[in-house]
């Protein structure tokens, strides 16, 4: 099994590499051979070989390329505490993702303020001054879950889209009590 996971995970590196959307190739590659994780890859894969090497560099977290100043790390832990209210950390973290999403794609700005202050596309932004947009320990840890982890609560970075019904993107998954699309 070990040799056999290792030459999918080759073989899944090696048509990452040369997909541009290595990402949605990856998925489809995990769910067709039972691997989780870039880091099982990693682990299937002989230490030190190419395949290891591709497997790590594929590790590494979804948003580790997402920068932000300080004040918009505080403007994204506000806003999650309005567009998140009472869900679940899974909820809170697609949110993040979401926001992420946007700043990655070529479609929408490319800065976390920038996409939160978008003209019509997060309505509590008007309440961010309010007492009620007060960020605790859970925006702050659906945060750094996200920056730091190589699997996403979303099925791919093309999920750009939620709402409470459904109405926006297609490809829908509904987490608690949003409903996400691209």
């Amino acid at each position: 099994m070990k040799i056999g996971r290792t030459i999918l995970a080759a073989a899944l590196i090696t048509l990452a590499a040369a997909a541009p959307a290595r990402a949605e190739v990856i998925a489809e590659i995990h769910t067709e051979s039972g691997i989780e994780s870039a880091l099982e890859i990693t682990e299937a894969c002989p230490a030190g070989s190419e395949a290891s090497q591709e497997a790590e560099e594929t590790a590494k977290a979804v948003y580790a390329n997402i920068s932000m100043s300080e004040d918009e790390r505080n403007l994204l832990r506000a806003i999650l505490a309005l567009e998140s209210q009472g869900e679940g950390l899974d909820g809170q973290k697609a949110v993040v993702e979401v926001i992420f999403n946007r700043v990655l794609s070529d479609k929408w700005p490319n800065t976390v303020a920038d996409v939160i202050y978008q003209k019509g596309q997060f309505a509590t932004v008007r309440y961010l001054k309010r007492p009620y947009a007060v960020p605790g320990e859970a925006e702050d840890d659906a945060i750094s879950e996200v920056l730091r982890e190589t699997d996403t609560v979303l099925p791919d970075t093309r999920y750009v889209f939620f709402d409470t019904r459904g109405v926006n993107g297609k490809g829908h998954v509904r987490i608690n009590h949003h409903v996400f699309g691209r």
